[in-house]
C-alpha cells in the first residue's frame, strides 16, 4: 500500500532530490522510501555500530586538530561536524558530548595464555611476542614526569608484586628501546636515603627530592573476576585480562 503525502522541501534538498533522479532515473517517491528504509529503520546492532564509528571518527579529527595548522583545522572541524550530526541522528536526536568521547579510549586486545589483555591502543607492548605463554601482564606507569609518557605493557608468568629488581630492571630497559626518552626518566630518578634515626624503614632523609622526582611504578593488570577486588572494581582506563 502507498499514501501520499505533501511536505515542503528547502531549494537545497529540492535540487538534491531532482539529481538523486537524473542519475539513478529512480522517482521521487521511491528515493524517499529508500532513505527511510535505510537510515530510520536500521537494526539496533547496525545502529550501534554506526554510532560507535562516528564517535571514534569526531575523537580522530580531534586530535588532528590539535597538530593542525588554522586552515587545516576549520576543515577538520567541518568533518567532524558532519560526523557529529550524524552521531546525533543515530543517537535519536540526542547531542553527542564531545568530552565523554574523549574520556573513551580506544583499545586493543591481544590473547594471551588462558586469556585476552584488554588495554587503550596508545599503550605500548613491549614483548607482545611473549604474550601467549604468559597468564599475567603489569602496566608501567610514570608519575611526576616533566613530559608525557606513555604507559607501557609486559607479560610476565609472575604478576608485579612478585617483580625482583632484575625482573624491573629488564622491563625499564624494554622501555627504553620501545620508547628512547624512557632513559631521561631513569637518569632524573632519586635514591632514597634513609633516615637512620627513623622509626620505619620507609622515611627517608631525602624525602621532599625523592617525591618530587619522577617515579617508575610496576602495577599488576586486573584480572575480571579476581576475588580480591570488590565486584564492582572498574580497571583504570578499562585495562583487564578475561579469562577464557
Amino acid at each position: 500500500m502507498a499514501k501520499k503525502l505533501s511536505f515542503d522541501l528547502t531549494d537545497e534538498n529540492a535540487e538534491t532530490l531532482e539529481a538523486i533522479k537524473n542519475e539513478s532515473r529512480v522517482p521521487f517517491g521511491q528515493t524517499i522510501n529508500s532513505l527511510i528504509e535505510l537510515f530510520c529503520r536500521i537494526p539496533a546492532d547496525v545502529n550501534a555500530e554506526l554510532l560507535a564509528f562516528c564517535k571514534e571518527k569526531i575523537k580522530e579529527l580531534y586530535m588532528e586538530m590539535d597538530r593542525a595548522g588554522e586552515y587545516e583545522a576549520q576543515a577538520l572541524m567541518n568533518k567532524s561536524q558532519t560526523y557529529q550530526n550524524l552521531a546525533m541522528f543515530l543517537n535519536r536526536g540526542r547531542r553527542i558530548s564531545i568530552d565523554s568521547i574523549e574520556s573513551k579510549p580506544k583499545m586493543q586486545k591481544i590473547e594471551m595464555f588462558n586469556g585476552v589483555l584488554i588495554c587503550p591502543s596508545d599503550y605500548i607492548i613491549l614483548n607482545k611476542e611473549e604474550a601467549e605463554y604468559c597468564e599475567y601482564a603489569s602496566v608501567v606507569e610514570v608519575r611526576n614526569a616533566k613530559f608525557g609518557v606513555p604507559h607501557f605493557i609486559y607479560f610476565h608468568s609472575k604478576e608485579a608484586n612478585a617483580y625482583t629488581d632484575t625482573d624491573t630492571e629488564m622491563i625499564e630497559r624494554a622501555c627504553v628501546r620501545e620508547w628512547p626518552r624512557f632513559k631521561e626518566i631513569m637518569d632524573s630518578l632519586v635514591e632514597p636515603i634513609p633516615d637512620p634515626t627513623a622509626e620505619h624503614k620507609w622515611q627517608y632523609l631525602n624525602a621532599k627530592e625523592v617525591n618530587e622526582a619522577p617515579q617508575i611504578g610496576h602495577f599488576s593488570i586486573y584480572i575480571q573476576g579476581d576475588a580480591r577486588y570488590p565486584s564492582n572494581y572498574k580497571p583504570p582506563m578499562g585495562t583487564r585480562i578475561i579469562r577464557l
